[in-house]
């Protein structure tokens, strides 16, 4: 099929419609040279606030949830009691340590605009 297509040429075209909107190309003008950059200095990713404080029931559904999902992930897995146990508690542990640090550099955005 594809030699029969390769074969076949075009030696006409009898009618044609909107080829009157087409136009020449033109030639480029002048295209600037790029500019050096400097290079990143670092970045800051907690530039967000909290929108509100978690109030301690949030927080204790958080944490059923890890709970939950771990017995999803988990359940089934044959992964020995205590490893789960751990790696719950990491992760439990590592929003707590999250929260207390959004709750700590709240502070000190405070702190910081008392003595501007």
């Amino acid at each position: 099929m594809v030699d029969e297509i390769k074969n076949k040429k075009i030696d006409n075209v009898k009618n044609s419609s909107g080829l009157d909107q087409i136009r020449k190309s033109e030639a480029v003008g002048q295209v600037d040279r790029s500019k050096e950059v400097s290079g990143v200095s670092g970045i800051d990713a907690n530039k967000r606030g909290i929108t509100r404080e978690m109030t301690a029931a949030e927080r204790e559904h958080l944490l059923a949830m890890v709970n939950e999902e771990a017995e999803k992930i988990f359940g089934k897995s044959g992964i020995p009691a205590e490893q789960r146990e751990i790696i719950e508690s990491a992760v439990k542990q590592t929003i707590e340590a999250a929260i207390i640090e959004d709750e700590g550099s709240e502070d000190n955005d405070e702190d910081s605009e008392d003595k501007d």
